[in-house]
């Protein structure tokens, strides 16, 4: 969760570069951030937030793909 409205993508895994690093930060709700998820592809994040959206971001390179 976070009240400054952002999602954080961090670099955890041996393949991303460099490890540990924040990779991209996700920008658009207009109230907390209360949860995140990543599908199963690992290619896709939604985050809910307090301003009744969910918001579907593309990991890779952080764009937000649809609100809903």
């Amino acid at each position: 969760a976070s009240d400054d409205k952002e999602v954080r993508v961090w670099g955890l895994a041996p393949q991303t570069q460099p490890d540990g690093q924040c990779l991209h930060i996700l920008c658009g709700h207009a109230n907390w951030v209360l949860g995140c998820d990543i599908s199963p592809d690992g290619t896709l994040v939604a985050s809910a937030s307090g301003d009744n959206t969910v918001k579907i971001w593309q990991l890779d390179s952080g764009r937000l793909l649809r609100t809903l």
